[in-house]
């Protein structure tokens, strides 16, 4: 009942050998999670000084990811690969 024989884990790196110990994936039983909001001030405060008008959405980033485990983990949720 790892990560690496669950049907929700993805690994990271490419190619089709068996995720040796100590890799990483990314459980997606779920929907990624925000991890941050990156606003870009200097940016927005140069082009306000220029005079040209700015949404504040212009200078913001979501950035969204799934949670990584390694191979060896385990969780509550798993799911055998079928």
């Amino acid at each position: 009942m790892r990560c690496d024989e669950c049907r929700f884990w993805k690994r990271i790196e490419l190619g089709d050998e068996p995720a040796a110990d100590g890799e990483s994936g990314e459980c997606r039983i779920n929907p990624p999670k925000i991890i941050g909001v990156i606003s870009i001030a200097a940016n927005r405060q140069s082009s306000e000084q220029a005079g040209i008008p700015v949404e504040i959405d212009d200078f913001c980033v979501n950035k969204g990811r799934f949670p990584r485990t390694y191979n060896d983990c385990w969780c509550g949720k798993f799911e055998a690969i079928r």
